[in-house]
């Protein structure tokens, strides 16, 4: 899909804080390719104009994507976690990454952060790690979201336009049944535009 000049991709940002040494460049290159991630994905969810979307806060962002389907109820804590972590280094002078605050990171991760975590050792890593790692699963969580509201509405497009079709078309020359026929064809046609369903949505004809 299409991405705005200033979005990064996932490699663009696990480049960008990988080798980090210093949470506080992290958390700031974190935060602005997670929010640079939620903006896309509401103006293209919304069809809104992004200049009005950049004026809404963070978290109101991510409550709007929560509201979407674009982001899980149970990655809020990690978003607001990690944009209050964001706003203590980027406002006060000296600011540091504790113990404590590894700590209350890793209580903030929801089931999906842990589930993408399950290979990795969290209590090993470094602060900048452990930041770098918080923000890329919540990248990868918005990012795969999005991609399913397009396949999502890919499919109810290509639905909509064979429903149509064969309300005006007569019997199918095939002499397959209908229903049959109908299922057939719109595995084909989702095919041609690249989403792939193990079982195609029936309209109930």
């Amino acid at each position: 899909m299409a991405r705005p000049l200033n979005h990064p991709t996932l490699a663009q940002l696990r480049m960008a804080l990988q080798n980090q040494d210093d949470p506080f460049a992290v958390i700031i290159r974190g935060h602005q390719g997670i929010e640079a991630l939620l903006l896309h994905a509401l103006c293209e969810v919304l069809t809104a104009n992004h200049v009005s979307l950049k004026r809404v806060t963070f978290l109101a962002k991510v409550d709007l994507a929560i509201a979407l389907k674009l982001l899980r109820p149970t990655s809020r804590n990690l978003a607001s976690y990690i944009n209050a972590v964001r706003n203590r280094f980027a406002h006060e002078f000296g600011a540091k990454f504790t113990i404590k605050d590894t700590g209350q990171l890793l209580e903030s991760f929801g089931p999906h952060q842990h589930h993408l975590s399950a290979s990795s050792d969290l209590r090993s890593m470094t602060p900048s790690q452990l930041l770098a790692h918080a923000c890329a699963s919540l990248y990868i969580e918005i990012d795969h979201l999005l991609i399913d509201f397009h396949k999502t509405r890919v499919v109810n497009e290509v639905i909509t336009d064979m429903v149509l079709e064969a309300l005006g078309d007569g019997p199918h020359t095939s002499g397959m049944p209908k229903h049959t026929e109908f299922v057939r064809q719109l595995a084909d046609r989702l095919k041609a535009k690249g989403v792939l369903v193990d079982k195609p949505p029936s309209p109930g004809l």
